[in-house]
């Protein structure tokens, strides 16, 4: 199972499953970002805020006619996760500026809850 909630920012994702996520930014305006080629998109995923990564995915753009990147999780990302909820941010770095897009805000704190699974990929 997969599901993003974008109003919550609770992200859903059932352990050992791989995922493709894609992000979009906007300007302090609120104006959609349009990405240059190197900037860097960053996901994290940590037991709770301030906590070390439990994993990271990255995007560099490469095409700057596409306003969007895509973030692959791969299923190894989540197959030795406890099923609980974690939190996750969402960097984006351009040049030497880094500026978190999605992070805790406003009492919300973004979620990452990982589901059980029945059967593996090996049975």
């Amino acid at each position: 199972m997969f599901n993003i909630n974008t109003e919550t920012y609770l992200i859903e994702l059932t352990r050992g499953d791989s995922a493709s996520i894609i992000f979009g930014a906007k300007d302090a305006q609120g104006n959609d970002y349009i990405p240059v080629v190197g900037d860097e998109l960053k996901f994290a995923v940590a037991k709770k805020v301030g906590a070390d990564p439990i994993f990271e995915v990255a995007n560099t753009m490469v095409d700057d006619a596409n306003a969007f990147w895509t973030i692959n999780i791969p299923a190894s990302a989540t197959s030795d996760m406890k099923f609980t909820d974690y939190a996750y941010d969402v960097q984006l770095k351009s040049g030497s500026s880094v500026t978190t897009i999605i992070g805790q805000t406003d009492g919300i704190t973004p979620t990452f809850r990982v589901w059980g699974e029945v059967a593996n990929e090996s049975d």
